[in-house]
């Protein structure tokens, strides 16, 4: 099954399809549809086809999904983990100040491994987590988990003002 056949995809298989519905439907629907259309680019043609705004817009849709789902160590060692250097920049294009925060302190405390690969990064967050018993990230976790802020609404803003570089 192509990735781009579910019920996420209902706005449409391109950005600029989805972005006509803006207004109709929810930011959080459409961000939904338009991280489906940034993994089926991913699976098809890698992050490096990616333009600067759409690593951007990648990088804080994944750190939604992994700190929520298991924390910032599960955005470190999940994929999402490879653009962990796009995020504070993605988050200051969106005019985040909350989650940038957070953020930037999570991304000092990660440090930097010998490259965003898979492989180092695993071997690297297996340093950082050996020397503390307990999780390094959890009052970054707690305080993201409490952020007000509507990071789909800036998202969805973001792609309104820099659409020529969703192309396909």
């Amino acid at each position: 099954m192509d990735t781009l056949d579910n019920e996420f995809t209902k706005f449409g298989r391109t950005v600029a399809e989805v972005m006509r519905h803006r207004g109709k439907a929810t930011d959080q629907e459409l961000d939904a549809n338009i991280g489906f259309i940034l993994l089926d680019k991913e699976e098809r043609k890698g992050l490096a086809s990616f333009t600067q705004a759409e690593r951007f817009v990648y990088a804080i849709e994944g750190m939604q999904r992994e700190v929520n789902n298991g924390g910032w160590n599960q955005f470190f060692f999940n994929s999402s983990g490879a653009l962990a250097f796009d995020l504070v920049p993605a988050l200051e294009a969106m005019g985040s100040k909350q989650n940038l925060s957070i953020a930037r302190r999570a991304v000092e405390l990660f440090g930097k491994p010998a490259s965003l690969g898979e492989d180092d990064r695993a071997k690297h967050l297996v340093k950082i987590t050996k020397d503390s018993e307990e999780n390094p990230w959890e009052k970054l976790e707690d305080e993201f988990y409490q952020a007000p802020e509507d990071l789909e609404a800036m998202i969805i803003e973001f792609i309104a003002r820099n659409q020529a570089e969703f192309g396909g």
